[in-house]
């Protein structure tokens, strides 16, 4: 299939030129497209069933009570907070903070 590709472009007489710069603005905007990722809270199979049994256990906001998960679940509620944004280790910290997971 790529040979045919290969043999088509063969037919035609062209010359590759660099175009630097600014003077590139559609394919460099082209090759900055990407595609849209499902969102983190669309876990599926037995993710789903334990982000669910951990966000139940969950205190209220106000309660002052705090929670440590048990370690099966850790990761799992420390990988939802990562994947709603890359804003640093801090952010996640303070992210489960105020829920308050410790």
């Amino acid at each position: 299939m790529l040979i045919n590709w290969f043999d088509t472009l063969l037919q035609y007489d062209f010359k590759v030129v660099h175009l630097p710069g600014i003077d590139n603005i559609l394919p460099d905007t082209l090759s900055r497209l990407y595609e849209i990722e499902e969102p983190a809270n669309e876990l599926g199979g037995d993710k789903a069933h334990l982000l669910n049994k951990a966000v139940s256990k969950l205190p209220s906001e106000d309660s002052g009570e705090y929670m440590t998960p048990p370690k099966e679940e850790r990761k799992l509620i420390f990988l939802r907070e990562h994947l709603k944004g890359h804003f640093g280790s801090d952010a996640i910290y303070y992210a489960l903070k105020r829920k308050s997971i410790y």
